[in-house]
């Protein structure tokens, strides 16, 4: 762990993090850029993803999870429980169109990478 002065003289710790998987989807019907999603295992039952498409992206912390990976628990459920982690309640139509498009490519994908 590191100790640095942030740019109003707060200290601000930098902590290197386990890996991450990271996960490009290419070639999805209506979305013209990849879907990238990185997904961290903090530690048991804690977790994050990070989803990313067009120049948007969006992320959920998961805390209370059972034990195993967040890959596996995601693939475990359904389309509509992601949307619901990672849907903004202030974002555009347009951003929300896109997200659903997102979302099933991100299922699809978690489904066949824990089969």
């Amino acid at each position: 762990m590191i100790e640095l002065k942030g740019p109003q003289g707060e200290t601000m710790m930098i902590q290197t993090l386990s890996p991450a998987s990271i996960m490009e989807i290419n070639n999805v019907k209506d979305l013209y850029s990849p879907v990238t999603v990185v997904i961290h295992d903090s530690g048991p039952g804690d977790g994050r993803i990070l989803v990313e498409c067009c120049g948007s992206a969006w992320g959920y912390h998961f805390k209370g999870l059972p034990k195993g990976p967040l890959a596996q628990f995601l693939a475990s459920m359904d389309k509509g429980y992601i949307y619901h982690k990672l849907h903004r309640s202030r974002q555009s139509r347009a951003e929300t169109e896109l997200l659903v498009a997102v979302v099933s490519a991100v299922y699809v994908a978690l489904r066949q990478q824990v089969a």
